[in-house]
């Protein structure tokens, strides 16, 4: 019996001594595998009198996908929206998404965003916004920002550069 005590012994030196796996930089090099882009971008402009009163409505479909096998819940989502015209990138404002989103392994997962722009922002860039709108150019949009993610309780942020084309 005594013998079996002093086996165990070594063996228990051995597993202790081990390192245990760094599971921070696995959800880390999990989370840098998500990929963000835009699905849609719908753009509707509600024209008010007095002016000051118009806005613009942007209705995004952000769709992440999750190839890993760790569930993440993002807790935030912002970034800036802005729009390529020849060649030139006009930003149109910024988003925030403060509630969140579940990504489970191994699957899609789709955020709806309606954003809405005052008079101001559609004053800055009118001439571009409304061939935009209402004329139906082709038009490249662009989406720059961090989503906050949370892990098994270990907070993890991933930028993403995301871009959607509309062809009319």
């Amino acid at each position: 019996m005594m013998r079996r005590v002093w086996l165990a012994v070594p063996a228990l030196f051995a597993l202790v001594s081990c390192k245990p796996p760094d599971l921070a930089a696995s959800y880390r090099q999990a989370a840098s595998r998500l990929s963000f882009r835009l699905e849609r971008v719908e753009p509707r402009l509600d024209m008010s009198l007095p002016l000051d009163r118009s806005k613009l409505v942007v209705r995004l479909v952000l769709k992440v996908d999750n190839p890993s096998d760790v569930h993440f819940h993002a807790r935030r989502v912002i970034g800036d929206l802005g729009f390529e015209e020849m060649g030139q990138l006009r930003r149109v404002g910024s988003l925030d998404l403060p509630q969140g989103v579940d990504l489970a392994p191994r699957a899609s997962s789709s955020m709806v965003l309606d954003l809405s722009f005052a008079y101001g922002d559609l004053r800055r860039n009118w001439a571009s916004l409304s061939q935009v709108v209402h004329q139906g150019d082709k038009a490249t949009w662009r989406l720059e920002g961090k989503a906050s993610l949370e892990a098994f309780g270990l907070p993890i942020t991933v930028p993403f550069h995301t871009r959607y084309h509309r062809a009319q």
